[in-house]
């Protein structure tokens, strides 16, 4: 989980806000079920974006 928070493109900024504990506390938290924002899921759903990894030496 940690290699493909640090390396994907899409979530690489969301680690560097929240930190790597952070970010998996986030993801924790979506995964429990938290409250789902209707909008905000066909937002992403409708959004052209391909998930990539991104090479790190």
């Amino acid at each position: 989980m940690n290699a493909l928070a640090l390396n994907s493109q899409l979530l690489a900024d969301k680690v560097r806000e929240l930190g790597i504990q952070g970010f998996i506390d986030y993801l924790e938290l979506a995964c429990k079920g938290s409250r789902l924002d209707k909008n905000r899921i066909k937002e992403a759903r409708e959004r052209k974006f391909m998930w990539k990894l991104e090479l790190t030496a």
